[in-house]
């Protein structure tokens, strides 16, 4: 068994917790209510940045840096057991690793798109280290307020996966004919985000992230693949479908940021049309090619099915934000609940079609 498998397990549960606290933080009645404080850095950090860290060493063939997204997910039983300064060591110690793998990799490999990833791994290390040293005053040991919230990580969480998936998709294009100069401007909006991370996120909102999340996303569809890919058939048509989706879903981000900062679930809106909305249209579209990867499996699990649950996410979120913006909590939480339901069916069909895949084989 490859030990990467071990560590798959481990990130999926993270999602289910993440999910699972997210719903509750939202106002659902279900058990085990403990950690509800944590949904952000569970998400962001005990699964997304383990997933991103086990991707790029597998990439490597290096099995003793798998130490790094070993360390990264044990933040996951820290903070459901109540230690959340511990855990966020993990993620910080998490990161360290992923900046140091990129900066070896930006030195042996010099194209752009290894520096944009090396200063996404950057703000993750970022949002970490600020959330470790100023900490809210619940996120101290024998405090039990049920408050949120690890503000000040968010900018620099959007900064990482925005840049990482801006690089992955760079190199994933690499051979299309893009100029110099569009790259120069691309890395000039990416460098204007990371600017207005020092900026209150919705407070007075902010113009330059609006700003820059719209010339980011209006340049991804302009010279991204995407729009080649859906000339073609299969699974080509399905990812370029679901990256069209997500960089839309970035133009609406960049949309919520000018609207009037009364609404108190204006925040809501923005990082859930963000990071579901976007990051996670951007992990239906890759997953039957990485997922196998990272797994070390050699197997093809597309299917069409996977358009439904494409649809349903997106049909989820729209609820969702609605409820968010009249404000409306039913909604709001019908369509989280929705948003859950979708994402831990989709990894389970997923499962279903690699194990198919590898039978069929």
């Amino acid at each position: 068994m490859k030990p990467q498998r071990f560590l798959i397990p481990f990130a999926l549960l993270s999602l289910i917790a993440g999910i699972w606290t997210g719903l509750v933080r939202m106002g659902w009645q279900f058990p085990f209510q403990g950690a509800l404080q944590h949904h952000g850095p569970l998400m962001a950090g005990s699964f997304l940045g383990t997933l991103i860290i086990l991707e790029r060493i597998v990439a490597l063939s290096n099995r003793a840096l798998l130490i790094i997204p070993l360390i990264n997910v044990c933040s996951l039983p820290l903070f459901l057991l109540g230690f959340p300064l511990a855990a966020v060591l993990c993620l910080i110690t998490g990161a360290t690793g992923l900046v140091f793998i990129f900066i070896r990799h930006s030195f042996q490999h010099r194209f752009i798109w290894n520096y944009i990833m090396t200063a996404g791994a950057l703000c993750y290390l970022a949002g970490n280290i600020l959330i470790f040293f100023d900490p809210p005053p619940w996120c101290r040991y024998g405090m039990e307020v049920m408050k949120t919230p690890y503000y000040v990580g968010f900018p620099w969480w959007m900064g990482f996966f925005l840049l990482t998936i801006t690089g992955e998709r760079l190199e994933l294009s690499q051979f299309l004919p893009v100029s110099k100069l569009a790259h120069y401007f691309l890395t000039i909006f990416l460098m204007v985000f990371i600017a207005a991370t020092f900026f209150p996120v919705i407070s007075s909102q902010n113009y330059l992230m609006a700003a820059s999340l719209t010339l980011i996303s209006l340049w991804l569809l302009k010279y991204d693949m995407a729009f080649h890919s859906i000339k073609k058939e299969g699974q080509f048509r399905y990812t370029g479908i679901l990256l069209i989706t997500g960089y839309l879903w970035l133009l609406i981000s960049s949309a919520i940021l000018l609207l009037p900062s009364s609404n108190p679930l204006l925040f809501d809106a923005l990082l859930h049309s963000f990071f579901i909305g976007f990051v996670f249209s951007m992990i239906f579209a890759h997953a039957p090619i990485i997922l196998p990867a990272v797994a070390g499996i050699n197997a093809k699990p597309y299917h069409p099915v996977l358009y439904i649950w494409s649809v349903l996410l997106n049909v989820s979120l729209i609820v969702r934000i609605t409820g968010d913006l009249l404000p409306d909590n039913g909604l709001r939480q019908w369509g989280g609940l929705l948003n859950g339901i979708v994402i831990i069916a989709f990894f389970i069909n997923m499962l279903i079609l690699v194990l198919l895949s590898r039978t069929k084989s």
